[in-house]
């Protein structure tokens, strides 16, 4: 939670294991990169956290994944007179969510919607399009380029870690995904 909260985020709501929060944007296009910039700091931060505890608790079980989207949501007490419920509503939340189940599947921690990774010019890759239930048309998906490359370097299919963004980046081919129908899909 701290991660969210130093890059000026919000936790709108715990669920399970996992939680929602939002990097409010105040208009314009200038101020949606800024967000995009502070999410991805936070879930940067967040990710080394985990990664940390795992070192600590010498434990390799510690899950975490996460999904970046940028959209309109309404958000608010939402609900009726006998059950109201502070969230966040939209195409955009069902996407993230949708997104989030993705990242378990391709094996990664993070994975960004293009209109996010629009606004983080070279941090992201693209994975390629997936059916995600509940959208009518496949969706661009990205992954942050070292989470790629780290993971091709353990492997030993790169030369050396992608260390300097100054240098041509290689040519890397990420394998091949699962793209069955309900990729993502609430069971």
């Amino acid at each position: 939670m701290p991660a969210i909260l130093d890059h000026g985020g919000e936790i709108l709501k715990f669920m399970g294991d996992g939680l929602l929060a939002i990097f409010p944007i105040a208009g314009g296009d200038a101020n949606a990169a800024e967000a995009c910039r502070r999410a991805l700091a936070a879930a940067r931060a967040a990710q080394a956290n985990v990664e940390a505890l795992a070192e600590i608790e010498h434990s390799d079980r510690l899950g975490f994944r996460l999904a970046l989207h940028l959209g309109e949501v309404l958000y608010g007490n939402i609900g009726s007179g006998n059950r109201l419920d502070f969230t966040c509503i939209g195409q955009a939340v069902n996407l993230a969510a949708r997104m989030e189940k993705l990242a378990g599947r391709l094996r990664r921690v993070i994975l960004a919607s293009s209109e996010f990774a629009r606004h983080c010019g070279g941090e992201f890759a693209a994975l390629g399009e997936f059916t995600l239930a509940g959208f009518s048309a496949p969706q661009q998906i990205f992954g942050l380029l070292e989470e790629g490359l780290t993971r091709l370097h353990r492997q030993g299919r790169v030369d050396r870690p992608f260390a300097d963004r100054g240098v041509a980046e290689p040519d890397i081919r990420m394998p091949e995904h699962d793209q069955r129908e309900g990729v993502g899909a609430r069971r």
